[in-house]
């Protein structure tokens, strides 16, 4: 009797074990290599029959099977939840991600990479000069007319820039030295005449822009000059010609530039806590501030030297850059977003409220040389800056080309300017992820103001005070082809990359 209940439990095994054949073949069931892979050895079989006898055990298990078969597909399911997630976290911290990598990068030491491309530019700068040709000078000197002007020429030039590093401070800044090397003008019209003007018995003198750029003597200088030599004999020292401005006792642009170091300055290199501060100027010719104007807010050297900021710019930064030439600070604001042989920038500019009076932008109050009650005689108005406060009382005036964005006042009394926004605005293409200029377009005009003298031949018949452009300049700085391509390879390619990768989990897994 056992005998035969035994064999019939074998047969009723072999037509289980004969069904769940049929199912695996009629692909209703798991492959044997899927099934053992869902479970763990907890049914009491030895590994050998674990392996070698599948069907017996999917039989015996047939309810996990469906279990597992369900654990795997959650599973599944939540993986998938969890990388989408993590994708979106590590694309939302991206930039900052990117930032932190940059500002490990770029830094000024010796040993790092960027050092060799921050002290010495390898692509030349362009600097160029636009003069103004007076046409009408004796009917301005008889009061007769407005003045008339027309711009002549562009000369322009190659300029190496290099920086002369002298030491590494403890406080993670270094001293510098900002050489300016010029090679010789691209355009060689140095024989065009240009009428300047002249401090002694008339208001105009004819002069080559060969002697306007590298320096001519001024019949004044030699008065001077006498002078000096004559109380010298006496045993006295008296310094009628300011050195600074006359170089060898010569009037030029460029006289006593070429070669001579621009500085001491002192700014930070981006180390450890200073990376906020990347490229700003700590000190310059020693000194924290200046001592030419009236507040701690216009004597303040701030910003950068205008090449480099801090990585990281923000679309709302003001940007702040020293100018020593012009003795004060000024600053950019973002315009728009552009791209530069295809590097996406930030455009920034110079906003009309840079140079504005104190009327306008209280800001500049404290640059006002000099307070009038009346009005009509204020010249601290918008669009001009009067350097005289730092030239040694010589009346220099400083605005944009074509007196852009000036007063009335200034405009009204000179025929020929044609301000341009397009042409005249200085503009710098920033690549916000290093704080690093691109492509920049720097530009200011010199003028001269002039004021009626009863006392003086030439100018004792003007109608009124006048302001007389000499020239405008600019500087532009660009980037070659192969740093662009370099760029791009570098941070672009890689940065892109991972937010391909990043996009495709988001959008692959939701």
């Amino acid at each position: 009797m056992k005998s035969m209940q035994k064999n019939q439990s074998l047969d009723n095994l072999s037509r289980d074990s004969g069904v769940m054949e049929m199912e695996s073949r009629s692909g209703h069931s798991r492959s044997g290599s899927n099934a053992t892979s869902c479970y763990s050895n907890d049914t009491g079989f030895n590994d050998q029959q674990f392996f070698t006898d599948p069907i017996l055990i999917i039989d015996r298990l047939g309810f996990k099977r469906k279990f597992c078969h369900f654990n795997v597909k959650s599973l599944i399911i939540l993986l998938s939840i969890l990388l989408s997630l993590l994708a979106l976290i590590l694309y939302g911290y991206l930039p900052m991600i990117v930032q932190k990598i940059i500002q490990s990068i770029i830094k000024i030491e010796p040993s790092g990479e960027f050092y060799d491309f921050w002290q010495q530019s390898k692509e030349p700068t362009e600097v160029g000069l636009h003069f103004f040709h007076i046409e009408n000078p004796w009917a301005v000197e008889q009061g007769l007319e407005p003045l008339k002007v027309k711009e002549t020429g562009r000369y322009f030039f190659k300029q190496q820039f290099v920086r002369d590093v002298n030491s590494f401070n403890a406080d993670q800044s270094l001293y510098i030295d900002e050489n300016f090397l010029f090679s010789s003008l691209l355009y060689h019209g140095f024989n065009d005449f240009i009428r300047e003007k002249n401090h002694r018995q008339q208001l105009f003198i004819n002069t080559t822009v060969r002697q306007l750029l590298y320096g001519y003597r001024l019949n004044m200088l030699d008065t001077m000059s006498s002078i000096e030599k004559f109380f010298k004999g006496f045993g006295l020292k008296i310094d009628l010609v300011p050195k600074e401005l006359f170089p060898n006792e010569k009037f030029g642009i460029l006289n006593g530039r070429n070669g001579t170091p621009d500085g001491p300055y002192e700014m930070f290199t981006g180390f450890k806590d200073t990376h906020h501060k990347f490229g700003y100027i700590k000190t310059w010719k020693n000194k924290t501030k200046l001592n030419f104007w009236k507040s701690h807010s216009c004597n303040a050297i701030n910003g950068s030297d205008g090449t480099i900021w801090p990585a990281g710019i923000k679309i709302s930064d003001r940007l702040n850059f020293f100018i020593p030439d012009i003795c004060r600070s000024l600053y950019v604001t973002f315009q728009e977003k552009s791209f530069y042989k295809g590097i996406p920038t930030y455009l920034f500019s110079a906003p009309d409220g840079v140079l504005a009076g104190k009327y306008t932008n209280p800001e500049n109050e404290c640059f006002c040389i000099e307070e009038e009650e009346d009005l009509a005689k204020q010249r601290c108005i918008d669009g001009i800056f009067d350097l005289s406060g730092c030239q040694n009382g010589v009346p220099v005036i400083v605005s944009l080309p074509h007196f852009l964005g000036a007063d009335s006042r200034i405009t009204d009394e000179i025929i020929g300017l044609e301000p341009d926004p397009t042409k005249h605005r200085p503009e710098l293409h920033i690549e916000p992820t290093m704080g690093l200029v691109i492509h920049g377009d720097s530009r200011l005009q010199m003028s001269i103001r002039v004021t009626p003298n009863e006392n003086m031949i030439g100018f004792n018949k003007l109608r009124k005070e006048l302001y007389i452009p000499i020239f405008w300049g600019y500087k532009k700085l660009g980037m070659s082809d192969e740093t662009a391509a370099n760029l791009h390879r570098r941070l672009f390619t890689p940065v892109k990359t991972i937010k391909a990768v990043l996009i495709f989990f988001m959008m692959d897994f939701t």
